[in-house]
């Protein structure tokens, strides 16, 4: 069965963030820290498209079409699968310079963030849904 990629593309093109600040809870969520919640977002899409096209969730991100080495803008993103489920991390590769937040999401969709270096987990703060909505798409 051939795998198409394509959509992830797209997906990914019309996610990509605007480097504008945004105020949170009196923390300022910007640069390296947005982009990596929008690439959070487009990974959410991208598996809830490949479970329905191959009826289990993609085990690595290079299924997805992405970078398999998971570095994204001062992030390591690190994926874990299982047909069922899935879990993505993403951790500041400096915290503090790189990236100020450690991000969490899983097969709910639900982004979670810690504002420390302690890695975000399924217990953690979901961000606000204002910020964790994709952003809208201008057809």
């Amino acid at each position: 069965m051939k795998r198409r990629n394509a959509p992830a593309l797209v997906i990914l093109a019309t996610a990509s963030p605007n480097l504008v600040s945004c105020a949170l809870s009196g923390h300022r969520l910007e640069g390296n820290d947005l982009a990596v919640v929008r690439e959070l977002q487009s990974i959410n899409t991208i598996q809830a498209q490949y479970k329905s096209e191959f009826g289990k969730y993609a085990a690595t991100l290079g299924e997805l079409g992405l970078p398999a080495s998971g570095d994204k803008d001062g992030y390591l993103l690190i994926m874990t699968a299982t047909p069922s489920a899935y879990v993505v991390r993403a951790n500041p590769k400096v915290f503090g310079r790189s990236g100020r937040w450690t991000l969490y999401t899983d097969q709910s969709a639900v982004i979670r963030q810690n504002r420390s270096a302690e890695p975000a987990n399924a217990s953690s703060v979901p961000l606000p849904e204002w910020l964790a909505k994709p952003p809208a798409r201008s057809d």
